[in-house]
């Protein structure tokens, strides 16, 4: 897979990188950060016939299309998309049904998780649309994320070009250790507002049995 990634991107460029990532986007099992990667790799090899402040550009808006086609696809076709042939194997109905139940207590974090999470990324965006979530609100915390990563991936291929090797070894622990974070983070908040939520239950519990007691005296 990162050959045919390396010899299509040094054969279309920037046009290549764009295309990659768009498919990627759509559910296609090409890993988006070896994409990035390459497009920095390219650029550092050919400065002049690849612009890098062009293609970090490029790469974004080829993103957030992906993810906003796959968002669609979501919010007008609902359940049916995991029927359509080519979707099934990507966006399996235990996957989804299973998503669905988080996203709609946690969208928002879930959004922006989703950048820093490859495997399921294209099915949360899915889900997003499915569940009527505004596309405003989609564009906002996913493109956050994307802000973050995807300048960060392309400039540092860019910039140690030399080091290519290390550095994807480097970007992909890296990687691993913030999806880490993320969910545990997320795992941590879920725990804390549903331990202060059973609190606020049990004071206010009390507080009527208190009420009662009263009346009854």
């Amino acid at each position: 897979m990162e050959s045919f990634v390396i010899n299509f991107v040094e054969s279309y460029l920037i046009i290549g990188v764009f295309l990659l990532l768009f498919m990627c986007g759509l559910g296609v099992p090409i890993p988006e950060d070896i994409i990035l990667i390459t497009g920095g790799y390219i650029a550092y090899l050919y400065p002049d016939s690849v612009n890098i402040y062009l293609l970090i550009l490029v790469s974004y808006f080829g993103v957030m299309l992906g993810d906003s086609t796959i968002f669609f696809l979501g919010k007008y076709l609902g359940p049916q998309v995991i029927t359509l042939p080519g979707f099934r194997r990507i966006f399996t109905g235990k996957r989804v049904a299973t998503l669905t139940q988080y996203f709609i207590s946690h969208g928002a974090k879930i959004l922006f998780s989703a950048r820093f999470m490859p495997g399921i990324r294209s099915t949360i965006f899915l889900i997003a649309g499915m569940t009527g979530t505004s596309f405003f609100r989609f564009f906002l915390f996913d493109g956050l994320a994307a802000i973050l990563s995807v300048p960060a991936l392309v400039y540092l291929a860019f910039h140690f070009g030399e080091q290519i090797d290390h550095l994807k070894v480097y970007i992909i622990r890296m990687k691993e250790a913030a999806a880490v974070v993320i969910i545990a983070a997320v795992i941590i908040w879920i725990v804390i507002r549903r331990w202060t939520k059973k609190k606020e239950t049990y004071y206010i519990d009390k507080e009527e049995e208190k009420i009662v007691e009263d009346e009854r005296g």
